[in-house]
């Protein structure tokens, strides 16, 4: 199973896409909810991986900087990560307080708005190493961004629109279909049966992205690449970069 993962107003908007066909689209308010024992492999648009007061990881995420440089148009869709110690902070001030005391700069109030989902990864993320799940390897999770998967879908050329204007959402759901046909007839589905108070129409595209790209990066891993390209690990080991296919 290839699971594209994005969050939503009502928590994360996965889609299942197995043996060459979109199966499910499925709205949760936790993370793990949606984590099977069944084989899986999880594409999530959220940072693995994060920076800290440890020596030599409290900067920036080299897989951020380079996302922004390679998307000129969307770059403020790559949101600044936040420290691994913010987390728990409780108020964006305190939030914002221990992010400036370890980076150098304060926390947006972006980056503030997903801080829990950012724990939730986070959180499933240290339980595996913790707890060893590798022993029991059903469940893979990466970290990849829909922005940086649709530029790598498009041939390394970015979205013209941005992706909450009709155009921009004809633009990603088109290209969608011209690689998975299907795409596009999938989208209207789930766009019908779900609440916009709930998910919103570029949520179910970005979802979809990321299920075709999972399945990709799996499938065809001649095309498989990271942003980063070199190894770079926070404080605890986890490697910070995120994935995409390269069309």
């Amino acid at each position: 199973m290839y699971i594209g993962v994005d969050g939503c107003k009502a928590g994360w908007l996965a889609v299942d896409f197995y043996k060459q066909q979109f199966q499910v689209a499925s709205l949760f308010s936790e993370l793990t909810e949606n984590l099977s024992t069944t084989e899986s492999k999880v594409l999530v648009d959220i940072p693995i991986g994060l920076p800290s007061s440890n020596e030599g990881f409290n900067k920036d995420r080299d897989c951020d900087l380079k996302s922004r440089s390679l998307l000129q148009r969307r770059k403020s869709s790559v949101f600044p990560v936040p420290v691994r110690e913010a987390l728990g902070a409780g108020i964006y001030e305190k939030a914002s307080l221990i992010n400036k005391k370890i980076l150098g700069k304060g926390l947006s109030k972006q980056s503030y708005a997903i801080m829990d989902k950012i724990k939730q990864v986070d959180d499933f993320i240290i339980n595996q190493i913790r707890f060893e799940s590798s022993k029991n390897p059903q469940i893979v999770v990466f970290e990849s961004h829909p922005e940086i998967a649709f530029w790598g879908l498009n041939g390394g050329v970015e979205m013209h629109f941005a992706k909450r204007t009709t155009e921009g959402q004809k633009e990603r759901i088109y290209l969608l279909d011209s690689i998975e046909r299907g795409a596009l007839s999938f989208f209207n589905e789930v766009l019908k049966r779900t609440n916009r108070s709930h998910v919103a129409a570029d949520d179910i595209i970005d979802a979809i992205c990321l299920s075709i790209t999972c399945n990709l990066l799996h499938k065809k891993r001649e095309k498989a690449a990271t942003v980063n390209g070199l190894k770079q690990e926070d404080a605890l080991g986890v490697i910070m970069d995120i994935h995409y296919v390269k069309m």
